[in-house]
């Protein structure tokens, strides 16, 4: 939600355009929202966003020496973890001017993204030889479990241009020679069989491609009697956004002298 709130106001929506997007957002997106209680959510969340505007990057690179290093661990698993971490270390760089190579993603996260699947108890063991390897560093910091990458080297030759930070595992299999298509409507990389010429989209875009659209249908709302046209999966809307929003504003001004 934040995201979307994010780049709404990027794209020169106001507040209150802002605040009635995400309200459709979540009435056809999820079956028991109630407007009245997230109204202070919605508002908290816009307020956030406004603050902290969305950061924009087009790629990291990543360089000769760099993958060098890491074709030099013995474990494949391990490779595409350092891959992963390295991939996050340039991201955060370029994010945050003091970052200083440091990959701050918790570690449930990097493991997925690396597709790397092992038990818990695996996962700072496989960080722990990263770290023997000389490869990575942990923060003095007792509580703080983020990880600096010690292999970086921008000077080198860039070989390699990352877009995409949903499968950094796949992302290195890939540029490794792995047999991967792209999807051809979201762009993710789908791992397939050497013998499929078939597959051309990711489970999910598969699934929106074979869904049939539920038609729209008409509401009457019921304060001030306008016919308003909303998707048919909607089963909760009872008003237009304009009564909607004051319908809120209302409810929110009893909550607030309720409380008093």
């Amino acid at each position: 939600m934040s995201i979307l709130a994010k780049y709404w106001l990027k794209e020169g929506y106001n507040k209150k355009d802002v605040y009635t997007k995400l309200n459709q957002f979540m009435i056809a997106n999820y079956k028991e929202y109630n407007e009245v209680k997230w109204d202070a959510t919605l508002e908290k969340i816009i307020h956030q966003s406004k603050k902290y505007p969305l950061i924009e990057i087009d790629c990291v690179y990543v360089t000769k020496n760099e993958i060098q290093t890491i074709q030099s661990i013995r474990s494949k698993p391990m490779q595409r973890l350092a891959f992963t971490l390295l991939c996050l270390a340039k991201f955060y760089n370029l994010a945050h001017k003091n970052n200083n190579d440091w990959a701050n993603s918790k570690i449930n996260d990097i493991f997925n993204m690396a597709h790397v699947q092992v038990s818990k108890i695996k996962k700072p063991l496989m960080l722990n030889d990263l770290r023997n390897l000389g490869l990575i560093e942990y923060s003095k910091k007792v509580d703080n479990v983020n990880v600096n990458i010690q292999f970086i080297d921008n000077e080198s030759e860039v070989i390699l241009k990352i877009n995409d930070f949903r499968d950094l595992g796949y992302e290195y299999d890939y540029y490794c020679g792995g047999r991967f298509v792209r999807c051809v409507d979201c762009n993710k990389l789908i791992k397939v069989k050497f013998n499929d010429n078939k597959t051309i989209r990711c489970p999910q875009c598969q699934d929106l491609a074979n869904y049939t659209p539920i038609e729209t249908k008409i509401i009457k709302c019921i304060d001030c009697g306008k016919e308003v046209e909303v998707d048919g999966i909607v089963k909760n809307k009872k008003r237009c956004d304009e009564c909607q929003h004051e319908h809120i504003k209302e409810y929110d001004r009893q909550r607030k002298s309720n409380s008093v």
